[in-house]
């Protein structure tokens, strides 16, 4: 992991933004395994199968699949940044201070963060948790 691809290194060892980690993944090769998605890649490709790994920095993203038009985002949104019914641009950027209110009031999660920063160490308790 390079610093500038969602890394960084601190007194707490080496840190990353991760955007998701996906259990019991199948794809791409023999085996099973667990996968770390972390936000930062400079690359840009037309075909990038997680466009949302591309923003250096945390964001809310908006999944129009799950989304059920409740309302309940543009209800809570104090800033006024939210248009139900608008399914291709959901969320005014310039307006939205990300306060994150939208994601935690989400009833289908159709809103949601994308990007937190872990060390290793998080990681690593992730992994090893039991269901």
């Amino acid at each position: 992991m390079r610093k500038g691809a969602g890394s960084s290194v601190d007194d707490q060892g080496l840190r990353g933004l991760v955007f998701d980690i996906q259990r019991f993944s199948l794809h791409d090769g023999p085996g099973i395994r667990t996968i770390v998605f972390l936000k930062g890649c400079p690359l840009s490709c037309i075909w990038c199968s997680n466009p949302e790994s591309q923003e250096f920095n945390p964001q809310i993203l908006f999944n129009v699949s799950k989304c059920i038009d409740c309302g309940t985002c543009e209800t809570v949104c104090e800033k006024g940044a939210i248009r139900t019914g608008d399914h291709v641009d959901r969320i005014d950027r310039n307006a939205c201070d990300e306060c994150g209110c939208c994601c935690e009031h989400c009833p289908t999660e159709a809103l949601k963060w994308s990007g937190k920063q872990m060390d290793v160490s998080q990681a690593s308790r992730y992994f090893l948790k039991t269901f």
